[in-house]
């Protein structure tokens, strides 16, 4: 993963993190918890939030390398996290999951500045290797 300036110039405090540390975002509890237990496993710092606004307070007081969000959840969807993330701190990576892929949807991601956009059922070496890259 790319090592980014830990330096931050806002008022507000943020903890200073580790290039390993991941927050992952998705509704569904058990996408989730088998998405921890993965990455923990090698080696990857890992938070987990079960929706968009947990997600946005845990980013707002820690600091992470890469967010993995679903796309479709209630209330706060991954672009709107997306776009949240980006206002936050525009250096941290964010990779887009989702089981409601479209061109369009892809696109605005992309746009939005998300790393990657990954359709579910994700091979676990693709999402690995995209980890890896970002």
């Amino acid at each position: 993963m790319t090592i980014f300036n830990t330096s931050n110039s806002s008022s507000k405090k943020r903890k200073e993190f580790p290039i390993n540390q991941i927050l992952v975002i998705d509704d569904e509890v058990p996408i989730l918890n088998m998405l921890k237990l993965m990455l923990t496993r090698i080696g990857f710092l890992v938070d987990t939030a079960e929706s968009g606004e947990e997600g946005i307070k845990k980013i707002n007081s820690n600091k992470y390398a890469l967010i993995l969000t679903d796309i479709k959840m209630s209330e706060l969807n991954g672009i709107e996290v997306l776009k949240q993330v980006k206002e936050i701190d525009k250096n941290i990576e964010v990779i887009i999951l989702t089981a409601y892929g479209t061109i369009d949807s892809a696109i605005e991601a992309i746009k939005l500045g998300a790393f990657h956009y990954i359709t579910k059922p994700f091979q676990t070496d693709v999402l690995l290797i995209t980890i890896s890259r970002s």
